[in-house]
């Protein structure tokens, strides 16, 4: 459960990246 929270925060993290 822990790994999957890291994982899509992570992933969110990246798109807010992108999307600069």
């Amino acid at each position: 459960m822990i790994e999957f929270i890291y994982f899509f925060c992570i992933f969110i993290f990246n798109l807010g990246l992108v999307s600069q």
